[in-house]
């Protein structure tokens, strides 16, 4: 296993620690978070709002570039293009490799193949992951289904919605930018079929990049068409819905079940409480997010509307996950021709 180092550590990567255990290749020994922040030395759940991980970031970047393998830079708050520049001369002429994190295009070959008119079978169960928006933790749901089937000894394959996916050894969900609706259904069909066919997994997850709905005029979120495309591309059999913060009740739980069964064709819905709050700006037409505790999250839904809470969990408390992740695996296994 090659000791990595991250840098800088935001919530985005959050789930490097979190997960560690999943990492393939790599061992997580290293994550500088940016300064200003506070998060030096402090568990990092502190960045994320979830449970403790037991993992401590900090560190300078000179000092723990000694003892790593590898190093994982990443674009984000004070990391300017010279920094970068930098660290990265830095890894190279101290022999480390660079583990790069780049998006994931599918090959104009691919785009430019002549679809065949009837979409193929997916041979095993199908989860998907999804959510109302961005920042909704639909990774750490994916890698703790992931976990948990693992866990019980079936075979996964995977679809995962950040681009450093590959570190968990889950396919980067590809994207066909400029592709008609209808050939990015076959395309996506066609991948999730050859990929059963190659690593004849037990079960498959498929990660829903973005949202499944507008969520202002202005933050569209491409008006839910990448969802459309890939519940048409591979049928879920059940289905994780993460929506931001609120406290739910009966009638908005109904509302978000009809919109994804009629507009998605999604069924046997299980909602995930975030620990995000959507901050809108009307003004501005910008969106921010607002990280709460996870477990504040919990409290207050049992405490405003205790008869929901045992139809919702939260990923990032192994108290709630946990039960949620097996109650999905024993409904699959009732129909054990599949599974």
């Amino acid at each position: 296993m090659k000791k990595l180092l991250v840098y800088p550590f935001t919530k985005e990567l959050c789930p490097l620690a979190r997960y560690r255990n999943l990492l393939n290749e790599y061992e997580l020994i290293a994550a500088i978070p940016p300064k200003g922040f506070g998060w030096e030395g402090k568990d990092a759940c502190e960045i994320d709002g979830g449970a403790p991980t037991g993992f401590i970031p900090g560190g300078t970047f000179s000092d723990e570039l000694k003892r790593s393998d590898a190093v994982l830079l990443a674009s984000g708050v004070q990391n300017t293009e010279k920094e970068y520049a930098e660290y990265a001369e830095l890894a190279r002429a101290s022999a480390k490799e660079l583990v790069a994190i780049t998006s994931n295009t599918m090959p104009e070959q691919e785009i430019q193949t002549q679809m065949e008119p009837i979409l193929k079978e997916i041979p095993v169960p199908v989860i998907m992951v999804m959510g109302l928006g961005e920042n909704c933790q639909k990774f750490d749901i994916q890698l703790g289904l992931r976990d948990a089937f693992i866990k019980e000894g079936y075979r996964v394959s995977q679809f995962g919605t950040k681009p450093y996916s590959g570190l968990f050894g889950v396919h980067p969900m590809p994207e066909a930018p400029g592709t008609p609706l209808w050939k990015r259904v076959h395309l996506y069909n066609n991948l999730f079929w050859e990929t059963c066919q190659a690593e004849k997994p037990d079960v498959l997850i498929v990660g829903v990049p973005g949202g499944i709905m507008p969520v202002t005029s202005y933050a569209h979120e491409r008006f839910g068409e990448t969802a459309l495309a890939l519940t048409h591309a591979a049928s879920p059999d059940i289905t994780v819905l993460s929506y931001y913060h609120v406290v739910p009740t009966n009638e908005y739980f109904e509302m978000l079940r009809q919109y994804a069964r009629f507009r998605l064709g999604a069924v046997n819905i299980t909602f995930h409480a975030s620990n995000t709050g959507l901050i809108t700006d009307g003004d501005t037409h910008t969106l921010s997010y607002l990280t709460l505790r996870s477990q504040f999250v919990l409290d207050e839904t049992a405490r405003d509307a205790p008869d929901m809470l045992p139809y919702l969990f939260n990923s990032l408390i192994p108290e709630s996950s946990g039960p949620a992740y097996q109650n999905i695996i024993e409904k699959l296994q009732q129909n054990v021709c599949v599974i």
